[in-house]
């Protein structure tokens, strides 16, 4: 008899992990498409690394930012080319 009860509160214990581990799997899938969308945000705010600026220059691609004031500047190098697409 107590073996049984022992398998029994086993059982339990595993279904109650797997319920646990579905709802944690759930959580870190809402936790990732909220940091994509800051992560989105925030490039659409302009503040990008400083290695995703240089990438653009080099493509011939403008960088812009927001300023503080709600503006825009450019954050290009004084030397920069902008690519010409046909």
């Amino acid at each position: 008899m107590k073996l049984d009860g022992f398998i029994e509160a086993m059982l339990l214990g595993i279904s109650e992990l797997k319920e646990s581990q579905k709802k944690t799997d759930e959580q870190m899938r809402r936790t990732d498409t909220k940091l994509d969308r800051i992560g989105k945000q925030l490039a659409n705010l302009g503040l990008v690394k400083e290695d995703v600026r240089r990438y653009a220059e080099k493509a011939g691609l403008y960088v812009m930012t927001q300023t503080d004031e709600g503006g825009a500047a450019l954050l290009n190098r004084d030397d920069f080319e902008p690519k010409e697409f046909s």
